[in-house]
């Protein structure tokens, strides 16, 4: 059965060129070609019928499934759980993200690592034939069961494709399921279905046909599957349930009103939760970190902390940076040198006056820029440059980089003493002046956050903590640190471009996205965002419900 299934999924796709996709001969895209209404800027018009053409559609190509979507796709898929992506997928390219779509290209370690994973599950699930069953939602009458097999096939592979199989990708699966059927069990056909479906390229990517836009060259309206698949993963980083795909079916995304009602519904689901922790996580990077001991607690903070602001309490997005109180274990109070959470269990505590304050506090953030054992004043302050301004701190062209002490700094000063070179020397000067005032007004606190009043061996070299954003202010701390970002718009927009390259998966927003980031950033200005508010605006634009062609598609 294994040997044959690549002869079999031949005959599946068609053998179409490349990676064996082929259009999707279903009505939907067809069905909904009519329904491509849109409005004004970001959030426009749900006037429907003869409404303006798409003003904020932006450039997508074709996007694989990240490890992590991969393994949330088979729990929903087939209640399998064991989230073993990680264990044979190629590696994600985290910039900052997972789902860059330029970096996602295919390998033969991507069709090893599929047929692997297919297999694992195909042979879980034959250990429990109950489990089969309820996928079919039948019960078997005999190996040769054809109806109840067919049942299989239309119930996941609907869920595996976001959209109802075509006729011929419904018989080409019903006879690979025959066939395992009839040399053993109706079970072992089931999981030869199962197996297919896993490792077929409809599956593991993306596919967006659509319908081209009259009038407007290289713009596509996406059917209602689409988009449902779309809000999916943008949402709760999944395949849609039956909800969503029965939705779908009625053209019940049709229009800007009907896909914002669809967001707000799902992002009261738990999956929203998770989704929106994976984005703070991947963004500010601390989704690298260790998943036992202290590490994952100061993970477990920092996702407690985007719970409370994001969902829980429904305050602005920049309260991250300002928060009184921090989720804690007691080992990392201990850590902290905070109170330890009421019962010794982990729980909430105030800062008080110990100089902390929001998320710049958290042991997941101090932990940027670690180097050889200490911090780095220069590293950390690059990466809150980048993370939180989305500005990338890039050398003049011919500029040679020196990564040790300037010549004549005697290299056992103060830390203050030799990076001050730095910013003395010319050719160094601009960079560090823009990241070693950030980090400097961090360096109190060591690379797992641990409050410290001197240099590392070296005591008579105390830390001011004094730092400075230029040109926004000084600080001192992260608690000051926190409010002086708290209060720029420029973080709040770089936040929104961040959401947007996780939505878009592409790291590198082109023209059309700097023109529908530029009008997200118009609509918000003078206010503090509250990001289900912007999730739910994003998900009913333009950029969601049509996409511009790429170049040479």
């Amino acid at each position: 059965m294994r040997s044959a299934l690549p002869i079999v999924l031949c005959g599946i796709a068609g053998c179409y060129s490349g990676l064996g996709l082929g259009q999707d001969d279903s009505d939907s895209a067809a069905d909904n070609a009519d329904n491509a209404d849109s409005g004004a800027g970001a959030d426009g018009d749900d006037s429907g019928g003869n409404a303006p053409a798409p003003t904020s559609a932006t450039r997508s190509g074709l996007r694989r499934l990240s490890i992590i979507e991969y393994d949330n796709a088979v729990r929903d898929l087939i209640g399998d759980d064991s989230r073993s992506g990680a264990e044979y997928l190629p590696s994600d390219n985290l910039v900052p993200f997972d789902n860059d779509y330029v970096s996602q290209s295919p390998s033969e370690a991507l069709i090893g690592a599929a047929e692997k994973l297919a297999n694992g599950a195909a042979d879980r699930l034959l250990a429990e034939p109950a489990r089969l069953e309820a996928l079919a939602g039948c019960t078997p009458t005999a190996a040769d069961d054809t109806t109840c097999l067919r049942t299989l096939v239309e119930r996941v592979g609907r869920r595996a494709f976001r959209r109802p199989l075509s006729p011929d990708e419904l018989d080409a699966y019903a006879a690979l399921g025959a066939i395992g059927a009839q040399a053993d069990s109706w079970h072992t056909g089931a999981a030869a279905v199962v197996r297919g479906l896993l490792q077929d390229p409809r599956f593991l990517y993306r596919v967006e046909v659509g319908e081209p836009v009259p009038g407007q060259p290289g713009v596509i309206a996406l059917n209602d599957y689409e988009i449902a698949t779309r809000l999916s993963f943008f949402l709760w980083r999944t395949i849609p349930d039956d909800e969503l795909l029965d939705l779908a079916q009625a053209d019940g995304l049709s229009t800007q009103a009907d896909v914002r009602a669809t967001a707000e519904r799902m992002l009261a689901d738990d999956r929203a939760r998770a989704a929106v922790k994976d984005f703070h996580a991947l963004w500010l990077g601390y989704s690298r970190l260790a998943t036992e001991g202290i590490a994952a607690d100061m993970a477990g903070e920092s996702n407690a902390l985007v719970e409370q602001v994001v969902f829980d309490t429904d305050q602005p997005w920049l309260s991250l940076m300002t928060s009184t109180e921090t989720f804690v274990s007691p080992t990392l109070a201990e850590h902290y040198g905070l109170p330890e959470p009421e019962g010794g269990v982990p729980g909430w505590v105030e800062y008080g006056d110990s100089g902390r304050g929001g998320i710049f506090s958290h042991g997941s953030l101090l932990a940027l820029g670690a180097k050889f054992g200490d911090t780095s004043p220069t590293e950390r302050g690059r990466e809150i440059r980048l993370r939180f301004f989305c500005q990338k701190i890039v050398l003049p062209e011919g500029t040679p980089v020196n990564t040790n002490d300037p010549p004549g700094v005697d290299p056992n000063a103060c830390k203050w003493e030799r990076y001050a070179a730095h910013r003395e020397e010319g050719a160094c000067a601009g960079c560090h002046a823009l990241m070693d005032g950030i980090g400097f007004g961090l360096e109190n606190y060591g690379p797992s956050g641990v409050f410290r009043e001197h240099d590392v061996d070296k005591p008579q070299c105390p830390i001011s903590g004094d730092g400075q954003v230029a040109p926004m202010g000084t600080f001192n701390g992260p608690a000051e640190l926190g409010a002086l970002l708290a209060a720029s718009e420029e973080v709040q927009t770089c936040m929104m471009t961040q959401l947007y390259r996780f939505v878009s998966g592409k790291t590198e927003p082109d023209e059309l996205d700097h023109a529908f980031l530029q009008t997200l950033a118009e609509e918000q200005a003078g206010s503090q965002v509250r990001m289900l508010e912007l999730m739910v605006k994003v998900a009913a634009s333009d950029a969601i419900r049509f996409r511009v062609i790429e170049e040479g598609e």
